[in-house]
């Protein structure tokens, strides 16, 4: 059975600053979560070049082939969070992989 990585992230947005106060680390871009440049590249055009809470928990797990569970408000990211590494795995599959998936066997 693969690895499953259980994320919860109740906060729509993270705070700039935690419970003691102290700054909190800096969003990380989709590159340094290890999502394909080709990807990275169209998600910057669209405006988004830094994670969501629960996109950075997720995405390094989910881009490596593990099953995650996530769970968040509205307007978290979970929909992202699902889809870049669903886009980046179909981007993997090249045209005569496909041909060949798609050929019925005698």
């Amino acid at each position: 059975m693969p690895d499953t990585a259980v994320i919860e992230n109740e906060d729509a947005l993270a705070a700039d600053f935690d419970e003691a106060g102290e700054e909190e680390e800096r969003p990380q871009t989709f590159a340094e979560l290890g999502v394909p440049g080709p990807l990275v590249r169209v998600l910057a055009a669209d405006g988004k070049k830094t994670a969501f809470p629960i996109q950075a928990d997720t995405l390094p797990d989910s881009l490596a082939g593990r099953d995650i569970l996530g769970r968040g408000r509205t307007g978290s990211g979970k929909t992202l969070a699902f889809s870049i590494p669903l886009v980046a795995r179909l981007g993997e599959v090249d045209a005569d992989e496909y041909e060949n998936m798609s050929q019925v066997p005698p």
